[in-house]
């Protein structure tokens, strides 16, 4: 954070409350060194019960120069070009994820338009048209270096009607939720 908040201006834009998210953000920037603002749900558009939605343009600033980095698409899904999509967190050792992040935005940080090596590198514009199967494999075929949950992915994937791959139970069940999300986030229902 000291490297990337010397850099980068760093806005935390949280769907939680502040209250919440402040106690968060006290314990990791103490003394509020690194963290330049915090935006909460209150900026946050609702789309509806415990989805929201983080419009970028609230940032007020040009949007060649952000990126937003979330563990859900669908938050950024109003300028998915700007989006880093990262892995949720859960107290694993081998987390890589940070480490990944901090490499990718050394390496963009004299770009004059971030959202070119962000469209390049995610394709989630595709996504939003295609299913999230094809995504998964891409993502985790072009990221060697994703942890050790993700072996059953990377494996060549059997085909069901001759296109979506088929993946264990667990993964099968995140995908379906998150396709649920996407869906709803853009207004298609079934």
């Amino acid at each position: 954070m000291a490297v990337l908040s010397s850099l980068y201006e760093i806005i935390v834009f949280s769907s939680s409350i502040k209250e919440y998210a402040d106690k968060i953000l006290d314990y990791i920037d103490i003394g509020k060194k690194w963290i330049h603002h915090r935006l909460y749900r209150e900026h946050c558009i609702e789309y509806s019960k415990n989805i929201y939605i983080k419009d970028l343009r609230v940032l007020n600033r040009n949007l060649k120069d952000v990126i937003i980095v979330d563990n859900a698409v669908y938050a950024f899904a109003s300028q998915l070009e700007n989006g880093y999509p990262i892995i949720l967190f859960y107290d694993n050792i081998k987390d890589q994820e940070m480490e990944n992040l901090t490499s990718y935005l050394l390496s963009i940080k004299d770009m004059t338009d971030v959202r070119v090596e962000c469209i390049k590198k995610f394709k989630l514009a595709q996504l939003v048209e295609s299913d999230i199967g094809k995504y998964l494999k891409y993502y985790v075929a072009n990221n060697s270096d994703l942890s050790d949950q993700s072996e059953e992915l990377s494996k060549e994937p059997q085909k069901v009607d001759g296109e979506i791959p088929q993946v264990n139970a667990n993964i099968k069940k995140s995908l379906d939720k998150f396709q649920n999300d996407m869906d709803n986030c853009f207004g298609k229902k079934n």
